[in-house]
C-alpha cells in the first residue's frame, strides 16, 4: 500500500467519524424517545399477549440503541480530538502534503532517464 493511500484512509476515517457521530447521536435520541413510548405502552397495557409483544419490541430497540450508542462513543473521541482548532490546521496541512506526496509517487511510477552522454565505444 502506498503512503498516500494510508494517509487518505486516515483522512477518510476522520471525515466518516464526524458523519457517523451525527447519525448515531440522532439515532440514540430517537431510540430513547421510542423506549419511553414503549415503556408507557407496557405500563398501561392490560393484555398479557400484547405486553409480551411490546417487551420483545423494546428488547430489539434497546439492542439497536446500544449499537448506535457504541458508535457514538467511539466516534466522539475522534471528533472531539480533531475539532480542536489547532488540529483543524493540521488536517488542512495533511491534505496539502497528501497532494504533494501523490505527485511525487506519480513521478516515481513514470520515471524515465534521458542519457546525457552517448557511449562512443
Amino acid at each position: 500500500m502506498k503512503r498516500s493511500e494510508i494517509i487518505t484512509e486516515f483522512l477518510n476515517l476522520i471525515d466518516r467519524s464526524l458523519d457517523e457521530y451525527m447519525v448515531s447521536s440522532q439515532a440514540v435520541e430517537y431510540e430513547n424517545k421510542l423506549q419511553q413510548d414503549l415503556l408507557h405502552d407496557i405500563e398501561f397495557t392490560t393484555n398479557n399477549r400484547e405486553r409480551n409483544k411490546l417487551c420483545t419490541k423494546l428488547h430489539k430497540h434497546r439492542k439497536a440503541r446500544r449499537m448506535h450508542k457504541d458508535i457514538e462513543e467511539e466516534t466522539k473521541l475522534i471528533v472531539d480530538f480533531f475539532s480542536i482548532q489547532s488540529h483543524e490546521k493540521t488536517i488542512k496541512d495533511m491534505k496539502q502534503m497528501l497532494g504533494a506526496l501523490r505527485k511525487v509517487e506519480k513521478y516515481h511510477e513514470n520515471r524515465t532517464y534521458i542519457r546525457r552522454v552517448q557511449d562512443e565505444s
